[in-house]
């Protein structure tokens, strides 16, 4: 390992460890926070991967959220038990992960000590320093769209035909990986790919974005299929914000509440 990939990996542990202190410590914050939390708590005690409509608190309106992030909470309860540290150690290895695509994307058009301060001035700046310490859906998805970025770049990079088919269906897995975790980041690579294609016109980044495309679609296709236009209805309407108890999680019975819509994330207006 070289001198500068220790300096690389140095900085971001560095920064993903000043980001653990006190991480437990903090409230679950009301909104989108509470929403996922509640989300994740769904999986983890009534076992709903796909649909979360049915437990969540504003019915379609908080519950249209992707399976991912939930699975992923749902984990680390199971292995830990319910605490603000499960619900949020997601969230550091998706700002790892990020400080790491940011560094490999910066030194693609800058120098080394260019790329390592972009990396840097991204993990202290105030919003990553705010949601990388929350359970949210955009944390998860900015790796998978800095990911798609640079797979576009390598797409187009590649010497050989078969590094760029390999390339193309990383990319294409990356965009499968986004519509289980978010529709906006899922339909931002497709736009990314298509722009990519305008300026390039490489056949390799046209065929991608259009099976990454047809990759992210399945989770939301089959909330179409349950609820119709609703699904359209309930992406319009902004989420009311409400303040959620945490400690109702702990003393809360799951097989109790479960039959109660939001009964396992008590919400207090």
């Amino acid at each position: 390992m070289t001198t500068r990939q220790h300096t690389v990996i140095a900085a971001i542990l560095l920064i993903t460890g000043a980001y653990m202190i006190r991480m437990s410590a903090l409230e679950v914050q009301p909104s989108p926070e509470g929403f996922v939390a509640q989300a994740g708590a769904a999986v983890h005690d009534n076992g709903l991967l796909f649909d979360l409509a049915p437990v969540s608190t504003g019915g379609l309106t908080t519950g249209l959220i992707p399976p991912a992030v939930p699975t992923m909470i749902a984990a680390a309860m199971r292995m830990s038990g319910p605490s603000q540290g499960a619900l949020r150690w997601y969230s550091i290895v998706c700002v790892g992960l990020s400080l790491w695509l940011i560094y490999q994307l910066g030194s693609r058009f800058l120098s080394h000590q260019g790329a390592v301060q972009a990396m840097v001035i991204s993990g202290i700046s105030m919003p990553w320093l705010l949601y990388g310490r929350q359970a949210s859906i955009e944390i998860a998805s900015m790796p998978l769209i800095l990911g798609g970025v640079l797979l576009l770049i390598l797409m187009c990079d590649s010497a050989t035909s078969g590094r760029r088919t390999i390339v193309a269906g990383g990319y294409v897995l990356v965009c499968a990986a986004a519509g289980l975790t978010s529709v906006s980041a899922a339909l931002l690579l497709f736009v990314l790919a298509l722009g990519y294609w305008l300026i390039t016109r490489t056949s390799y980044v046209a065929a991608a974005a259009i099976l990454g495309l047809a990759a992210s679609l399945p989770w939301l296709l089959s909330m179409f299929a349950t609820y119709g236009d609703q699904v359209l209805l309930a992406s319009s309407i902004s989420v009311p914000v409400a303040e959620f108890s945490y400690l109702s999680l702990l003393t809360s019975s799951p097989s109790s509440n479960s039959s109660k819509k939001g009964a396992i994330w008590k919400m207090e207006v």
